[in-house]
């Protein structure tokens, strides 16, 4: 007879919401995909009131201790990646917008996101080229506030142009729109569903976090 081993298990986290047990449970499903090298079998996520759940069932025939440490050494680092912010999120927009951007930047912390908002980042002496650059380079999704005024903004059209030609070329970020007024969406923007925040800034809030769930 053969013997074999099995491990069934894994992380669960208690959450103080069932909403923010959803927002986990995105982070969980991104977070342990790449166990499928080592023969990961039935995987599954699933929520229970407030705590979100991770299942994997894991079969061994040769090697067992060898790959058991392997195995649990990466379930510790992915669980201590689940405190880290699930979305990078740049704001752009014109200095005009400035106090609608921050209201948005308020509200998708929520999310337990990473915002970049220039007031907050850039302080005195800094490049102000350099720092939003290197922002740029690492974030995850850039959102645009259009209005009337950003769009006549060659430095905002450039901010969006440059994230949106990374999301053709290897979809490494989002480009969201956010209609602030009336005035019509730059062409090359009109294919991509925008949230509305014509009517209430509350409303596009909602809207955008929508967004981001469900790319989650």
């Amino acid at each position: 007879m053969e013997p074999s081993f099995f491990v069934y298990g894994g992380p669960q986290v208690q959450c103080a919401t069932a909403d923010e047990a959803v927002r986990v449970l995105s982070k969980m499903k991104r977070s342990f995909p790449d166990l499928n090298q080592h023969d990961m079998l039935n995987p599954f996520t699933l929520i229970k009131g407030t705590t979100a759940y991770t299942y994997i069932h894991l079969d061994f025939d040769d090697r067992v201790e060898t790959r058991v440490r392997e195995i649990f050494e990466r379930l510790v680092e992915q669980i201590s990646r689940l405190s880290e912010p699930t979305y990078h999120i740049f704001i752009c927009h014109a200095s005009e917008d400035k106090a609608k951007a921050r209201s948005l930047a308020r509200s998708l912390k929520t999310l337990g996101a990473d915002v970049w908002l220039d007031e907050w980042e850039i302080r005195v002496g800094d490049s102000i080229v350099q720092k939003i650059n290197e922002a740029l380079s690492k974030v995850t999704h850039l959102i645009v506030l259009l209005s009337k005024t950003s769009c006549a903004k060659p430095w905002v059209a450039k901010e969006w142009s440059a994230a949106l030609m990374r999301q053709l070329a290897d979809n490494s970020i989002a480009v969201l729109p956010v209609r602030l007024d009336d005035h019509p969406v730059p062409p090359i923007l009109a294919d991509l569903r925008y949230a509305d925040c014509r009517a209430s800034l509350r409303h596009g809030a909602v809207q955008l976090k929508q967004a981001l769930l469900a790319q989650g």
